[in-house]
């Protein structure tokens, strides 16, 4: 209750006084809660704390306080709510701890219903997981954001990406014949054509009728 009592303080003070302060306050209080609500609540309010006073703002301090919490294994609404807050940070010295913990957080939030920047996580995972090798992973990956986003033409790109990526790196046998190779590829992409044709991607030049 005294982390609470605090809040309530630092947000009747004026903000641009007492945004460092409020902004440990945070970090603190979502390390503590354990209510679902609350918890969107509060990772919310401490996202706008940091997009009004970035510049203010001491991150090193925020990512070392929520660090246990990360590395806990158990995905829990309060881990949610932090990587909800984390992932809105640049790629700072200051946010380094955090770089062997950003798969966790991404596939997490892609798996929460109840966000509604899963679309920007899903950009954000898939270069991590090409980054380590992880090529069924990844081509599961752009299949489920296909499938969420099956009229937008960032997802089918990285869909058809990943999957002939993988095909091509699972040849252990050079081709003579280029045609062989060309075939065999296009066999197994053709398989998924229906997925492709229901996407159908949107052109955003194209007028609105």
């Amino acid at each position: 209750f005294a982390w609470q009592g605090i809040e309530q303080y630092y947000e009747k003070c004026d903000k641009l006084t007492v945004c460092q302060q409020l902004f440990f306050t945070y970090a603190n209080l979502l390390n503590l809660e354990i209510d679902e609500i609350k918890c969107r609540k509060r990772a919310k309010k401490c996202v706008e704390l940091w997009k009004n006073y970035k510049s203010k703002l001491d991150l090193g301090i925020f990512v070392s306080t929520v660090l246990p919490t990360i590395k806990n294994e158990e995905i829990t609404p309060q881990f949610l709510a932090i990587c909800r807050v984390l992932v809105e940070f640049p790629f700072t010295e200051e946010t380094s701890p955090l770089d062997e913990h950003l798969e966790k957080m991404y596939l997490a939030l892609c798996e929460d219903d109840s966000f509604d920047q899963r679309f920007e996580i899903y950009c954000k995972l898939i270069p991590v997981l090409k980054s380590k090798g992880k090529r069924q992973q990844l081509v599961h990956t752009c299949e489920k954001m296909l499938s969420l986003y099956n009229n937008n033409a960032i997802a089918i790109n990285f869909f058809c990406e990943s999957f002939i990526s993988n095909y091509i790196k699972t040849i252990t046998e050079p081709e003579d014949d280029i045609l062989k190779l060309i075939d065999k590829m296009s066999s197994l992409i053709i398989e998924r054509c229906e997925v492709l044709l229901l996407a159908q991607p949107t052109n955003p030049n194209t007028p609105n009728t």
